[in-house]
């Protein structure tokens, strides 16, 4: 499992109940992502952390498990995602593509290992 979180400590709670859940039943945490992980303005560039940093990151750390990477909201995420078209295929370049690769490289090495 993948546990994807948003900075503020109230979904870090439920990160808690999440965790909990998958070890009952057996299912291995691959790691933590965060989620909304501040705000690049599509026009400037600036990102600003109107929920928070780092929640994800701390959480990840207490309990002992990968920190994956942490996303941003950006205009342009949203629009391709409503247009059916991942950032990742239309910009590979874009600074958040570079993210979610770089995330999806650490899962795959993880998923390979568990695999033997």
């Amino acid at each position: 499992g993948v546990i994807v979180t948003t900075p503020q400590e109230v979904a870090l709670a439920d990160v808690r109940r999440g965790l909990k859940m998958f070890s009952q039943v057996n299912v291995p945490v691959l790691g933590l992502i965060e989620n909304m992980s501040g705000f690049v303005c599509g026009s400037c560039g600036h990102e600003t952390e109107i929920f928070g940093r780092g929640g994800g990151e701390r959480m990840a750390a207490q309990l002992e498990i990968p920190f994956l990477g942490a996303i941003p909201l950006t205009p342009l995420l949203e629009r391709r995602s409503d247009a059916g078209t991942p950032i990742v295929a239309s910009d590979p370049e874009h600074p958040v593509s570079r993210r979610f690769l770089e995330i999806a490289s650490s899962l795959a090495g993880s998923i390979g290992s568990i695999r033997g």
